[in-house]
């Protein structure tokens, strides 16, 4: 059998990008399969009776025959694939539906404060703090896009993938995680080994913000008016919106506690 020199990394294996996501959280129980050198001809058409040419379904029946013991049918493995990846796609819907609302409350909140009613209660220092602390969850929430892009962009729709990953490079190219690296989550540069200084965050925050304040919380949420994928909070919708409509999601998978709640009831 041909196999990965013992030095090499499993995570070098051609087999793993293959595998549905479900699958990768159990990746140390394959019991081996990670270290088989892909395409094998020869094995292939001993252990399954799939006659295409080499893809993914076709790579997923040989981890399938391997784990299994047992030569796989196409529609076996399918239906075991797409098993998997509805679980990873409720999965996501919910992380999203709860991202949509730590960026909703996060860029409103500000603008709650400025209320009339409000106005003769809240001293300057309040609001100097309360938008310190708004703008911190804002950042903090933005910079969690690359694992969830990393996470579950292969089961999002192919009609919202591109939007979500131009929206992975801009916050990359505004430094919002950088940000949340150096400042949100540390006192300490990691480069420097120093404190930031106040000159240094304040450029690091006009580059998230482009210099415009009120643009970039237009830019994270527009009420009444966020249309994909102009808004940070669209994109997040439309992804969430096309998997429901995609995997068949209903609310009672993403929302499980409430079922619990009528039962005790």
């Amino acid at each position: 059998m041909a196999r990965f020199p013992a030095s090499a990394s499993s995570e070098a294996s051609p087999l793993r990008r293959w595998f549905p996501p479900s699958y990768r959280s159990t990746w140390p129980k394959l019991a081996g399969v990670q270290r088989l050198y892909l395409p094998a001809a020869a094995r292939l058409g001993s252990c399954c009776r799939l006659t295409a040419q080499p893809t993914r379904t076709r790579a997923r029946a040989l981890c399938f025959s391997e784990v299994t013991g047992r030569a796989p049918v196409a529609a076996n493995v399918r239906r075991q694939v797409r098993r998997s990846e509805r679980i990873h796609a409720i999965e996501a819907t919910r992380l999203l539906n709860e991202f949509i609302g730590d960026l909703v409350i996060g860029s409103r909140a500000m603008g709650w404060l400025d209320a009339p009613a409000l106005q003769p209660k809240v001293s300057h220092e309040f609001k100097v703090t309360m938008h310190r602390m708004c703008v911190w969850h804002l950042i903090a929430t933005l910079s969690k896009w690359q694992e969830v892009y990393d996470c579950y962009h292969e089961v999002f729709p192919d009609d919202v993938r591109k939007a979500s990953r131009d929206l992975r490079k801009e916050l990359e190219r505004r430094g919002v995680r950088d940000f949340r690296n150096t400042v949100v989550g540390h006192i300490l540069d990691k480069k420097t080994k120093r404190p930031m200084s106040k000159a240094d965050i304040d450029r690091k925050l006009n580059n998230i913000f482009n210099r415009n304040y009120e643009g970039f919380l237009l830019w994270v949420n527009t009420p009444g008016g966020n249309v994909f994928p102009n808004t940070v909070v669209s994109i997040v919708e439309q992804i969430r919106d096309r998997l429901t409509q995609e995997y068949s999601i209903t609310p009672a998978e993403l929302f499980p506690w409430k079922q619990q709640e009528k039962v005790a009831v």
